[in-house]
């Protein structure tokens, strides 16, 4: 089975989420039976980009972040010379809630709701964002991951 990994959160945040989509695939890779995985991202820089995962197949969306969590909020189908990671894999994981439209198996990680439940530690675009976004992507999904202590039950 192939799986491509959207690491855009790895790529660009250095804690917390970040750190899970980095280290999810790194984990996975070092597996004795593992699965064939493939990277997925939006615009980032590559400097955190794991060693053990550089020589993997790799797709670039290159949309900034604000701009690409907007383009994925409309619903419009990738273009395809950003596509062939996911297009040659047979699951796609969103690490941190984010996914395409796609006609395979999604799985998305939703690690956790504070812009739901504590609006008023994030910023107003975020909580505008998110609160459009959760129930979006879920509806994309075959399956969710909740991360947190509390999420699995809020959700």
């Amino acid at each position: 089975m192939r799986v491509c990994l959207d690491i855009s959160a790895g790529l660009g945040q250095g804690a917390g989420i970040g750190r899970y989509a980095r280290e999810l695939p790194v984990a996975l890779h070092s597996l004795p039976d593992a699965p064939d995985l493939c990277l997925f991202h939006n615009q980032q820089p590559l400097d955190r980009l794991p060693s053990v995962l550089a020589a993997l197949p790799r797709s670039c969306a290159p949309l900034g972040n604000k701009i690409w969590r907007f383009y994925l909020l409309s619903g419009l189908p990738l273009q395809p010379q950003w596509r062939f990671a996911i297009d040659d894999s047979d699951l796609f994981h969103g690490t941190d809630i984010l996914t395409p439209r796609l006609s395979k198996p999604v799985v998305i990680t939703i690690h956790d709701l504070t812009t739901l439940l504590f609006p008023h530690y994030h910023t107003r675009l975020n909580r505008f964002y998110l609160r459009w976004a959760y129930p979006l992507m879920a509806g994309r999904a075959n399956a969710i991951i909740a991360g947190l202590p509390g999420s699995s039950t809020s959700t």
